[in-house]
């Protein structure tokens, strides 16, 4: 049924895909906020103690937990825009596993 190579393709997933999705999830939030004005944009990786930031991200020590993004403002502050910008990390997600899966139908990945 599972045998060792299925937890090692789970342990592959858990601590690298994962958060890489996390990631691209979350620029998509803060893509569509830089859009609209957004100011004081920062990113935050994980959750627990703080191991290091770098540019406007700080990566936590469970990293592949959870993420979020936080600003101060929107310059456009409208039921719009807010809307796009809770809709940029799905966004992002979708136009990724697009790309990913036509990468692979044209045999490039």
């Amino acid at each position: 049924m599972f045998g060792l190579h299925d937890i090692i393709k789970f342990l592959w997933s858990f601590f690298l895909i994962f958060p890489v999705v996390i990631l691209i999830h979350l620029l998509g939030h803060i893509t569509f906020a830089a859009i609209f004005g957004a100011k004081g944009i920062r990113m935050r990786l994980g959750s627990g103690k703080r191991l290091f930031s770098f540019w406007k991200i700080d990566i936590h020590q469970f990293y592949f937990w959870t993420g979020d993004c936080e600003f101060e403002y929107v310059t456009f502050d409208n039921r719009l825009s807010k809307t796009i910008i809770l809709l940029g990390g799905s966004t992002f997600n979708l136009l990724s596993m697009l790309l990913l899966n036509l990468l692979i139908w044209f045999d490039l990945f």
